[in-house]
């Protein structure tokens, strides 16, 4: 039972994460590239956030073993997919998606972590 408050943790953290993507993707979109998001990409950094927040729900509920090997396994193909997008993108929301994969890779590393701690 000691693993569970690392993990419980994991999921307050990412829930947080995505209200704040949900709740201020503007702001943040500006803190990372210096300027103002484009529509766009505010509402990818809004649809992220929920994202985010629905994964934290579902983690948070469910018991330990396959659902943290899938919700690392979403992270990694959200980040993997970072590569081909960021390729399409301006230099500005390349800042946002590099800003993205940093964040994704923590949640995917940590996910994994606690998965094996379980």
């Amino acid at each position: 039972m000691s693993g569970s408050a690392p993990v419980r943790g994991l999921e307050v953290l990412r829930a947080a994460y995505g209200v704040a993507l949900l709740a201020a993707p503007e702001q943040l979109g500006r803190a990372v590239t210096g300027e103002r998001p484009s529509a766009t990409a505010t509402w990818v950094i809004r649809a992220l956030g929920a994202r985010h927040v629905l994964q934290a729900a579902v983690t948070a509920r469910a018991r330990p073993g396959i659902t943290r090997r899938l919700a690392a396994a979403v992270d990694v193909l959200h980040l993997a997919s970072l590569g081909p997008i960021a390729l399409l993108c301006t230099p500005r929301e390349r800042r946002l998606t590099g800003a993205d994969a940093v964040v994704e890779a923590f949640f995917a590393a940590a996910e994994h972590r606690h998965d094996r701690r379980d």
